[in-house]
């Protein structure tokens, strides 16, 4: 593999790592799963409160290297119905 997708890679676990750091003033540190691939955020908790997926998104969104936010329900998420994981599972 490539340094620079090495780089990008460690980059997205970073992001993912600083947004569920700061998502844990909403709630449980574990409520929240984050997947990043070249910075856009997938936010999936097993929830589906629209208040608290917008409050996720305004504080993920201030993460640098955040560019584009999607939130889901965990069992609608398409990371985990894929099977992948990028970034944390917490």
């Amino acid at each position: 593999m490539a340094d620079d997708e090495d780089d990008a890679r460690r980059s997205d676990h970073r992001i993912a790592e600083t947004v569920l750091r700061r998502l844990q003033v909403l709630d449980h540190p574990r409520r929240w799963q984050a997947h990043v691939e070249h910075g856009h955020l997938v936010l999936c908790d097993d929830f589906d409160d629209p208040v608290q997926q917008h409050l996720a998104s305004i504080i993920a969104i201030a993460v640098p290297g955040v560019s584009s936010i999607e939130t889901h329900l965990r069992s609608t998420c398409p990371h985990h119905h894929r099977g992948r994981l990028a970034g944390p599972a917490h």
